[in-house]
C-alpha cells in the first residue's frame, strides 16, 4: 500500500531535521578536536545516506517490497560515499615532507613508478595568496593556495565571500627509478609547503561515474511508481552531495568541502531530479517500451497502444 500524502509529509521532516542534527554534530566534532576529514566525510556521508533512506521510503508500496526499498537506500549511500571517501584517503601514502626555500627537495625514492596524488598544503596568512611550481619527476607542475575573502555588491546590497584553499590535489605519472619533489618558485619564501604523496588506490573517476549509473538506475526503477518525483530528488540531492564534496575534498581538508556539497547538492538535486524523473516517466509511459512494445500510452487509464514488435527474419 502506497504511503499516504501526510506520511510523506512527515517523512520529509524527519529527513530535514536528522541532516539539521548531523550538522550540528560535525560541527561540534570539529571544534571537539576530531580530524577535518574525518568530520567533512561523516558529515556529507550521513547526509547522503538520510537522503537514500528518503528516497527509498518515499516509494515503498506494494510495488516496492521493504526489502527493496532498503537495497535500494542502502546502495544509493554507498554510491554517493565512494567519491567523498577515495578524496578524504586517496591511497598510500608514499612520502611526506615540507618544502619553504627554492630548491628544497621531497625524495620519494626507488619503486613507484605510476599514478600518483600530489598533495600540497600550507597554513596560508588571511588575507593572502601562494602560487608555486614544482619539479615532480622531471614534470613541472604549477598551483595556488589562497584564504580570503572576495567582497561583491548587487545594487544596494555588499557582501564578502569567503575563498578558502588551503590545499590542492595533483595527479602526476612518476617514472621508474629515483623520484624527487622540487620546489622551483613560491611567491612567499620562507611559508612552508606541506607535501604529501599517494599512490593512487584506483582512478578518481570510477566513484563518479559508479554514482552516476546507481543514480540513474534508481530514477529507472523508482520514476513511475507512486511520488516517484519525491523520490528522484532525493536520490539525485543525495549522489550529488557525494560528488560536489568528493570534487572539492582534499586528505586535510573536507569540512568545508561537505557544507558546501550540502548547499550545491540540495540545490542540484532539485533540478537534476526534476529532469531525470520527467525523462524517465516518459519513458515508462510507453513512449519507449522496453518489453519490445512499440506505442503510446493512452490519456484514459494509462494504456499502451501499439502492436508487439516482431522479429525480423
Amino acid at each position: 500500500m502506497a504511503l499516504s500524502h501526510e506520511q510523506r509529509r512527515l517523512q520529509r521532516r524527519a529527513a530535514a531535521i536528522g541532516a539539521a542534527c548531523l550538522l550540528a554534530t560535525a560541527v561540534a566534532a570539529r571544534r571537539a578536536g576530531l580530524t577535518d576529514p574525518l568530520c567533512g566525510a561523516f558529515l556529507a556521508v550521513s547526509v547522503a545516506a538520510v537522503l537514500s533512506w528518503l528516497a527509498a521510503a518515499t516509494v515503498r508500496s506494494a510495488r516496492l517490497t521493504a526489502r527493496e526499498a532498503a537495497a535500494w537506500a542502502l546502495g544509493l549511500a554507498v554510491a554517493a560515499a565512494g567519491p567523498v571517501l577515495t578524496a578524504a584517503w586517496p591511497g598510500e601514502e608514499v612520502a611526506t615532507g615540507p618544502v619553504a626555500a627554492p630548491g628544497d627537495v621531497l625524495r620519494l625514492g626507488r619503486n613507484h613508478p605510476g599514478r600518483h596524488l600530489l598533495l600540497v598544503s600550507a597554513a596560508v596568512p588571511e588575507p593572502g595568496q601562494v602560487s608555486f611550481e614544482l619539479e615532480v619527476g622531471g614534470e613541472r607542475v604549477t598551483g595556488e593556495l589562497l584564504r580570503g575573502a572576495r567582497k561583491w555588491s548587487v545594487g544596494d546590497e555588499r557582501g564578502h565571500t569567503h575563498l578558502d584553499r588551503e590545499s590542492l590535489v595533483m595527479g602526476s605519472d612518476l617514472p621508474a627509478g629515483e623520484v624527487q619533489v622540487t620546489l622551483e618558485r613560491t611567491s612567499v619564501p620562507g611559508l612552508a609547503l606541506n607535501l604529501i604523496v599517494y599512490r593512487e588506490r584506483f582512478p578518481g573517476w570510477l566513484p563518479a561515474l559508479a554514482a552516476l549509473c546507481a543514480l540513474l538506475a534508481c530514477a529507472w526503477r523508482v520514476a513511475p511508481l507512486g511520488a516517484g518525483r519525491e523520490a528522484v530528488t532525493a536520490a539525485s540531492a543525495a549522489i550529488l552531495i557525494g560528488l560536489a564534496t568528493g570534487a572539492a575534498a582534499t586528505p586535510v581538508h573536507s569540512m568545508g568541502a561537505a557544507v558546501r556539497g550540502l548547499f550545491l547538492g540540495g540545490l542540484g538535486g532539485l533540478l537534476v531530479g526534476d529532469v531525470l524523473f520527467r525523462v524517465f516517466r516518459w519513458i515508462g509511459r510507453g513512449h519507449l517500451n522496453w518489453r519490445g512494445h512499440v506505442g503510446t500510452a493512452s490519456r484514459h487509464g494509462g494504456r499502451r497502444t501499439g502492436a508487439p514488435s516482431r522479429p525480423r527474419s
